[in-house]
């Protein structure tokens, strides 16, 4: 009885060491892969009205994106107004209290203002109409800002 079971755990050895072979002969067995058609991935329409409204920043130089009149979140009489040319106004007109300067964008992305007396730099981003702006030479000081619009320079 032993020698059947054992002949016959052979051929169940044999048969599946045939079949995973493909059926004992010396040709391989292909095996089609299925037809996959590739195509590049589509890529997402730009809207050509949002890509105009909101420019990417520079690398250095004027960013246009801060180009307008800003309102102080704090009081609403203070305001920025940054020219396309580089110039710019800030303060409190009812208090007549208006400081002209020039401004930049850095290569390393930050804003310069350089008024008669001093040169500040600040970290600034711009989400949709709200700038907010980061003293980087005075820790812990930031300031927001809601854009009012665009003034041209006279």
């Amino acid at each position: 009885m032993r020698k059947i079971l054992a002949i016959l755990l052979a051929m169940l050895l044999l048969t599946g060491l045939l079949a995973g072979c493909g059926g004992g002969n010396d040709t391989p067995t292909e095996i089609a892969a299925p037809e996959v058609e590739v195509t590049a991935p589509e890529e997402p329409e730009e809207d050509a009205e949002a890509s105009e409204a909101v420019p990417e920043a520079p690398a250095s130089g004027i960013d246009p994106r801060l180009v307008g009149i800003w309102l102080w979140d704090e009081h609403s009489a203070y305001e920025y107004n940054f020219f396309e040319d580089g110039t710019g106004t800030r303060g409190a007109e009812l208090l007549d209290e208006i400081t002209e300067f020039t401004w930049s964008v850095t290569v390393n992305l930050y804003l310069v203002i350089e008024t008669e007396t001093e040169i500040e730099r600040w970290d600034y981003d711009i989400n949709v109409d709200r700038l907010t702006l980061t003293s980087r030479q005075i820790p812990g000081t930031q300031y927001s800002y809601t854009r009012l619009g665009i003034t041209p320079r006279i």
